[in-house]
């Protein structure tokens, strides 16, 4: 701040200390990027704003104005240094492009599309084809999705494809097969988006990680469509992506990778994390005047709490994640956003703001304002809302349609069949056919867990055990819910452990007891990691030997160890090789 305040204009050397420290300091204090990026800017020359080392200034200086609300002085900067570039040139299409960006960002839709339209019909008239081209049609592609226009965001995609063949640019047409994907996925396409997902995945897998921050905000795009279709390891292309955006240039990037970091971790059963992980994407969203970060943390923080705080504190977050994608202004998004506001009301046991959450949020027609993932899961709510009301007829229509959609979508989307069959399964527990809901429960828990989705997984068990209770086998129904109530009091997931509580009490059965629940559910509660940590120990392995096998270090192992002590309530490693077998 002194060399802000005491620099002469044309002092080049204070322009770097403040565009370093301004890079440097973006990730944690946007706002003082901004002041310290702009001070730097303000110290140049026309001349040196024109040199081409000095544009380099420009891109951080956008970022750090545009996520802090102040889009009108990013768009005026970037307005004169167009004005002393050469018109036809790559620093004029560069700056056009950023133009364009702050608009698409910032809720100036109509402006960005426009301002591309007419940059693009420039280059076609040249005959040109060049980088900027290539991403000025997938930001149009980009922009269209944002307004709901997918059939225009598909054209766009493969325009911006073809012109990355025809500019000789592979990397670039791996980011643009990745904004194709969703494309497709939003225009109701799965096996399109799943074929895409599976191309852009081996071409992102082979690329160097050096060029990948060149395209990271295609490759965040890519990781949510994986996430979402469960193609590849989410956990790695997360970890992958938020190494990506470590430079601070892209925070807005990396919030949406810390909400796919609690999605994740919230699938796999650690609740742990995704409460960790939930809570840093909504505190780094708030630092930001961005929609699209509001609305991705919001979610993010909404589903962690309709699984820690069920009940009115699971409505409130939801609640503000529908204000958000009102904010945000996409309708797929406020489709999501209103599954989540309805499973949280049926959660706390208003399955009439279930139903009109749903209904109100997930378009007119059948609710084909959502994507075909968000509707088919609202499908199983509904269901399920409809048979609280006491609606068979309504729980029966959606079940029919719940199934219809899931053997369209299984092929590209395999967990659509598990969705379908749990929802077929809670039909069935309510017209009180025991035997049905628990074949097709039990079905549906193996493939979740087939598919590393433990906490899905429990939650069918929850169902397989009523059903179990339908059919006249009281003490095993009530055996496994003692078992899965002891598992989820450890991984602390009260929404679920509330659900087995009920049921108990339903059999006439009273809760766990506090050394079953510290003793129940043996290595099933263990992380992979962990389990291979505690099966080394457990064969005798020192702790060092341990760390060497794995290639991890002693203070990691020792924490690994120290957590399946703890989630199999033992205290040495004889205890260990008992409980592993």
């Amino acid at each position: 701040h002194h060399v802000a305040q005491s620099a002469e204009q044309g002092d080049l050397e204070a322009v770097a200390v403040l565009e370093a420290a301004g890079r440097e300091i973006l990730p944690r204090s946007p706002a003082s990027a901004a002041e310290w990026l702009l001070a730097a800017w303000n110290l140049l020359r026309a001349d040196d704003r024109a040199a081409r080392e000095r544009q380099t200034l420009l891109y951080p200086l956008s970022v750090a104005l545009s996520v802090r609300g102040r889009a009108e002085e990013a768009l005026e900067i970037l307005g004169q240094a167009l004005a002393t570039v050469p018109p036809d040139g790559p620093e004029a299409r560069r700056l056009v492009l950023g133009c364009a960006t702050v608009e698409a960002t910032t809720g100036r839709s109509e402006a960005a599309l426009l301002r591309v339209r007419e940059a693009l019909r420039h280059a076609e008239e040249s005959g040109e084809h060049h980088m900027e081209g290539v991403l000025m049609y997938r930001l149009l592609a980009v922009t269209s999705l944002g307004i709901g226009d997918t059939r225009a965001a598909r054209a766009a995609a493969a325009d911006a494809l073809a012109e990355a063949d025809r500019a000789g640019l592979p990397q670039l047409r791996t980011a643009c097969r990745s904004t194709a994907a969703l494309a497709a996925c939003l225009d109701d396409d799965i096996a399109e988006a799943a074929r895409l997902t599976d191309e852009s995945e081996a071409e992102f897998a082979a690329m160097d990680d050096a060029m990948l921050p060149w395209v990271i905000d295609a490759f965040v795009g890519h990781v949510r469509m994986a996430v979402g279709l469960e193609r590849g390891d989410g956990t790695a292309l997360i970890a992958r992506g938020l190494r990506a955006t470590s430079d601070g240039l892209r925070p807005i990037l990396a919030v949406d990778l810390l909400t796919l970091r609690a999605e994740d971790a919230l699938r796999s059963g650690d609740l742990v994390a995704a409460r960790r992980a939930a809570r840093a994407a909504f505190d780094e969203g708030a630092l930001l005047a961005d929609a699209s970060s509001g609305f991705h943390a919001s979610c993010a923080r909404a589903l962690v709490s309709a699984e820690l705080e069920p009940g009115q504190a699971a409505v409130d977050a939801a609640e503000q994640a529908v204000a958000a994608a009102r904010t945000y202004g996409m309708p797929s998004a406020l489709a999501l956003a209103g599954g989540l506001l309805g499973a949280a009301r049926l959660g706390a046991g208003d399955p009439a703001g279930c139903r009109a959450a749903i209904l109100q949020t997930h378009g007119p027609r059948d609710l084909q304002g959502a994507n075909p993932m968000t509707r088919l899961k609202s499908l199983g709510v509904l269901a399920r809302a409809s048979l609280q009301l006491g609606d068979q007829t309504g729980a029966d229509e959606y079940g029919a349609s719940c199934d219809d959609l899931a053997a369209e979508l299984a092929p590209a989307w395999p967990a659509a069949q598990r969705h379908a069959l749990a929802t077929r399964a809670w039909v069935a527990v309510h017209h009180g056919d025991g035997q049905a809901a628990r074949e097709a429960g039990e079905i549906a828990v193996r493939a979740a867990r087939e598919a590393g989705a433990e906490l899905e997984a429990i939650e069918l068990q929850l169902v397989c055990a009523r059903a179990r209770g339908l059919t006249g086998d009281l003490d095993g129904a009530a055996r496994e819910l003692r078992a899965l109530q002891a598992v989820l009091a450890q991984v602390g997931a009260v929404r679920l452990q509330a659900d087995a509580e009920r049921e108990l009490r339903r059999l006439g059965r009273g809760p766990v007891s506090r050394r079953e629940r510290a003793t129940a559910g043996g290595a099933a509660r263990l992380t992979a990691r962990q389990r291979q940590v505690a099966e080394l120990a457990a064969a005798g392995r020192s702790n060092r030997e341990i760390a060497e096998a794995l290639v991890l270090s002693v203070k990691t192992v020792e924490s690994h160890l120290g957590a399946a002590f703890t989630t199999l309530g033992v205290r040495s490693r004889p205890q260990l090789r008992e409980h592993l077998g």
